[in-house]
């Protein structure tokens, strides 16, 4: 671990610098999306103002230069490319630039800002500079120009941040001002009331659909499938899946399937979640079968069936090009059953024909070998990243932190912990270190007398990480209590093995 610890910055330096379902595959699925590169600019000429703006930098640098550039050299541009412009943006997580663009097009005489461009520039706002600055910018808007999208805008932002109240308020505004036609914000307000366990609400207002003639699309039946199976209401989910079965309109997709299966996993129920694996596999058409398959691996896996993992997997190799995704999903799956040699054997295959690397998937290994107390294969294969042509961020010494508690290595723990908290997360992203580690970090500092850096670590971590507050204040209060040596940690978390199991460790 020396040799790492004083190598972290060097790596850091030497190496190359997430809409929303409510599915964790669906969550995965954006997260691979999320990559700043530009789309394909083949239609666009060799100097247009696309290309321009597409290669000006980070995304984070500002752009007006290079608008004002290209008008400086007499080159016209309409409002329409300005409009596509900002939708490439914030299509490929640009939203800094975006709303640099909108504001930039907001602010030029002849340009005519439509409650469109309002709403889009609404939305960029709350997700660059947060809701409150949303809240100013709505009411800074002339009454005449609030229309069902602008106010859509401020629905959508309300429940990204979970705030029930003033979605409802919103929603009752749209109601009064008849703006509730389409089934778009009564998606958001069910989406908002699935994330915070409304579900009688959910129930309400999807009635409220029914009565009011609103046609419910597949959007809004997955939500209900979401909602019956995370309160395990098998009967309800049942009957919707029927009725989507036989919907000439709203068809069933694989995704309805996938929640289905994922309930009936969730509660047991390996029979029933099979047979709806079956169905969602009869789904799998040319175009989603890598989504598919990708799923399929993940539903077997947690039903503990290897052999249907391994078969979907020769299945998805079929296809020819096998992406980054399905690789981190066949590890990740194979680990999960405890079946290593294998995860390292496509771990080994995926070296061998990788276009591009990956960091997710040697964090996928780290964090394989670390639950089980392979520090040393870990600390390894974090050494290789760079040569590798990857670059170790903070989710890769987060899992090394882990392999060192489980082996017993809390000095080195704390070294890999304090490097994961260090390392700066790509925008936008947090990272999230696992409770169970970090209370066994604190436990030492404590025992070594390093209270001060102890708390200085807490302090850092609340500044740029997610962690839960209720852990942060226990944790401080353990160093302030003379009293208290040691943590209880069976209680601050279930997201990692045993400390010390010295049984694997090497």
């Amino acid at each position: 671990m020396n040799a790492l610890r004083f190598s972290c910055r060097q790596l850091q330096q030497s190496g190359r610098a997430t809409s929303k379902a409510i599915t964790g595959v669906a969550s995965f699925s954006a997260y691979c999306r999320s990559r700043t590169s530009p789309p394909a600019l083949s239609s666009a000429s060799p100097d247009s103002l696309a290309s321009r703006v597409w290669r000006s930098g980070h995304p984070s640098i500002s752009i007006v230069k290079v608008i004002e550039q290209w008008l400086d050299e007499a080159k016209q541009v309409k409002q329409s490319e300005l409009q596509q412009l900002i939708r490439d943006l914030r299509r490929h997580r640009r939203q800094h630039q975006a709303l640099q663009l909108s504001e930039w097009m907001r602010d030029q005489s002849c340009y005519n800002d439509s409650p469109g461009d309002i709403a889009v520039r609404l939305d960029l706002i709350s997700k660059v500079r947060g809701s409150e600055q949303a809240e100013q910018a709505f009411e800074a808007i002339p009454e005449n120009m609030r229309n069902f999208q602008v106010y859509g805008a401020l629905l959508n932002c309300y429940s990204r941040k979970k705030c029930v109240e003033k979605a409802e308020a919103t929603m009752d505004k749209m109601r009064e001002l008849n703006f509730l036609k389409a089934p778009l914000p009564y998606n958001v307000m069910l989406t908002l009331y699935f994330h915070t366990k409304n579900h009688e609400k959910l129930d309400a207002l999807v009635k409220e659909m029914e009565e009011n003639g609103i046609a419910c699309g597949i959007y809004t039946y997955n939500i209900q499938l979401n909602a019956y199976g995370a309160t395990s209401r098998f009967q309800e989910m049942e009957e919707l899946l029927g009725k989507l079965e036989r919907d000439t309109v709203a068809t069933v997709d694989w995704h309805s399937y996938f929640v289905g299966a994922s309930a009936y996993l969730k509660a047991g129920e390996k029979e029933k979640a099979v047979a709806v694996m079956k169905k969602l596999e009869g789904l799998v058409t040319h175009n989603s079968r890598k989504f598919c398959y990708e799923v399929l691996i993940t539903l077997y896996a947690n039903a503990g069936d290897l052999e249907q993992v391994c078969r979907i997997w020769d299945l998805y190799k079929q296809m020819g090009k096998i992406f980054n995704s399905g690789y981190l999903c066949m590890i990740s799956s194979l680990l999960k059953l405890d079946e290593i040699a294998r995860a390292e054997n496509v771990w080994e295959e995926w070296l061998l024909k990788k276009r591009l690397y990956d960091v997710r998937i040697a964090n996928q290994m780290v964090i394989g070998y670390s639950r089980k107390g392979l520090w040393r294969k870990a600390e390894a294969l974090v050494s290789q990243i760079t040569e590798n042509g990857g670059n170790p961020d903070g989710v890769t010494w987060n899992c090394l932190a882990v392999g060192y508690c489980v082996g017993g290595k809390m000095d080195d723990a704390v070294a890999a912990l304090k490097e994961a908290v260090t390392v700066k997360m790509p925008v936008g992203h947090k990272l999230k270190p696992e409770t169970r580690t970090m209370a066994a970090c604190i436990e030492h500092l404590k025992s070594q007398g390093e209270i001060e850096a102890a708390e200085e670590f807490l302090e850092k971590v609340a500044e740029d990480c997610h962690f839960p507050v209720a852990a942060l204040n226990r944790l401080a209060g353990y160093l302030k209590d003379e009293s208290q040596n040691a943590l209880p940690l069976d209680e601050m978390g279930a997201d990692m093995p045993t400390l010390g199991d010295k049984e694997t460790a090497q």
